[in-house]
C-alpha cells in the first residue's frame, strides 16, 4: 500500500488548512475529480498530489446532497479524509470496511458507486442512511448506530481463517469505531 502524503508546512510553519465551508450549496457543486470516481478503484488511481482536492469536493458534494435530501452531516463530514484514506490505501471490496456508526457511511456510498443516489437517501425507494449489504458489495455489514465493529470485523477475519483463503491475496477487515464524541479508533483484522 502507497503511504499518503503529508501536507505541506505553509511559511509560518503550521499545516495547511483544507477548505473551509461556510455555507451548504445550494446547487450541485463543481467536482471534476470526484465526477470521475464510479468505485474505489478510480480513487486509487489518482496521485496522491490530488486527494486534497478530492476530499474537499467530496465534502462539498456532502453537504450540497444533505443539504438537499436530508439525513446526518455530522458523522459523515468527520470522516471524509478517513473514507478518502481507508479507499486509497485498501483494495475494497476484497478488504472490507467495517462502519461502526451507519451515519459515517456517506462518503464511503458516494465513493462505492452512489453518488448520483445519494440524493435519494432515506427517501421511499432510496439509499438507506446506514451500510445495506443488499445495496452495494462495498457494504459489509449492515449497522445501526454503534459499538458492532470491531466484532464484526473480527468475526469476519477469523471466518475467512477457519474457511482457508486459497485466493493467495491477504485480505483485511478494518473497522472503523467512533461516535458523536469525534474521537475515531481504527482496528486492522487480517
Amino acid at each position: 500500500m502507497p503511504p499518503l502524503a503529508k501536507p505541506t508546512p505553509t511559511d509560518s510553519g503550521s499545516q495547511p488548512m483544507q477548505k473551509t465551508f461556510t455555507d451548504i450549496p445550494l446547487t450541485r457543486p463543481h467536482t471534476p475529480l470526484l465526477d470521475r470516481i464510479g468505485a474505489p478503484a478510480d480513487l486509487r488511481r489518482l496521485p496522491e498530489t490530488d486527494l486534497e482536492q478530492m476530499v474537499d469536493e467530496l465534502r462539498a458534494y456532502l453537504l450540497y446532497a444533505v443539504g438537499r435530501a436530508g439525513g446526518h452531516f455530522g458523522a459523515g463530514l468527520g470522516v471524509v479524509e478517513l473514507t478518502v484514506a481507508l479507499h486509497y490505501l485498501f483494495d475494497t471490496p476484497h478488504d472490507r470496511l467495517v462502519w461502526d456508526v451507519g451515519h459515517q457511511c456517506y462518503p464511503h456510498k458516494i465513493l462505492t458507486g452512489r453518488r448520483d443516489e445519494i440524493l435519494t437517501v432515506r427517501q421511499q425507494h432510496g439509499l438507506s442512511g446506514f451500510p445495506k449489504r443488499t445495496e452495494s458489495e462495498f457494504d459489509t455489514f449492515g449497522v445501526g448506530h454503534s459499538s458492532t465493529s470491531i466484532s464484526a470485523a473480527l468475526g469476519m477475519a477469523l471466518g475467512a481463517e477457519q474457511a482457508g483463503d486459497d485466493t493467495g491475496v491477504d485480505d483485511h477487515q478494518q473497522a472503523q469505531q467512533g461516535g458523536a464524541d469525534g474521537v475515531e479508533e481504527q482496528s486492522v483484522f487480517e
